[in-house]
């Protein structure tokens, strides 16, 4: 994926780019208000191209790989097919060839993208109804067609692939464990199979099942 982002990143270094490195040619206030508009425009642009992936043709070739991770982790975060990552790396570039934008700042912003990612992917939900969370992200790799967004729910808003994050299965057991269902098969299969907290959760999963055993022979 990085050899593929290389050309993008030499033209730039070749000045073909819209980087800057004088705070001075744009002055403090773009400096400051920069990030807004990044954010603004590659959140649109990655929310096109995430739904482009799930085109039948090009999910197969391309997307998939990534949906093998139903249950997501910060590792499956960056488990991509090569081209996959760098289609969604794109619109960061393309940012910098129509908008003036300081390298530094530029540099700071990718830094901030891949911790962003890494946060939508960590079962850690930090709630919010118009920021792609976790619980958003979850519900995508649980049923594919939803919460395509990558920074806010805007744009699944208006396209009408928005579910809310409460609608997740994962999301429902994390944070309503009184009420979870240890016989729903996603529930046995995440808590169990894939060992995420394996170890309090098979516990008390053999437990309830132990009960309904001695109710039913009761």
């Amino acid at each position: 994926m990085g050899i593929l982002m290389m050309p993008a990143a030499l033209f730039a270094h070749r000045g073909y780019s819209r980087q800057y490195k004088d705070v001075s040619e744009y002055g403090w206030l773009h400096f400051f208000l920069s990030p807004l508009y990044f954010f603004a425009f590659t959140d649109f642009m990655v929310y096109c191209f995430h739904r482009g992936l799930h085109h039948p043709v090009l999910y197969k070739h391309l997307h998939k790989l990534h949906h093998c991770y139903k249950y997501t982790t910060p590792f499956s975060s960056h488990a991509f097919n090569p081209c996959d990552g760098f289609g969604q790396g794109v619109p960061y570039y393309i940012y910098t060839y129509f908008f003036p934008l300081h390298s530094g700042l530029f540099m700071l912003l990718f830094v901030f993208v891949n911790f962003w990612t890494i946060s939508i992917h960590d079962q850690v939900d930090f709630g919010g109804h118009f920021l792609n969370t976790t619980g958003h992200h979850t519900i995508h790799h649980e049923l594919f067609n939803y919460d395509y967004g990558q920074y806010t729910t805007i744009w699944d808003r208006l396209g009408g692939t928005y579910k809310p994050a409460e609608q997740t299965h994962q999301f429902a057991s994390l944070t309503h464990l009184e009420d979870a269902n240890y016989e729903d098969p996603v529930y046995r299969t995440y808590h169990e199979e894939k060992g995420f907290l394996a170890g309090r959760f098979k516990s008390e999963a053999e437990q309830h099942r132990r009960e309904k055993t001695q109710k039913v022979a009761a």
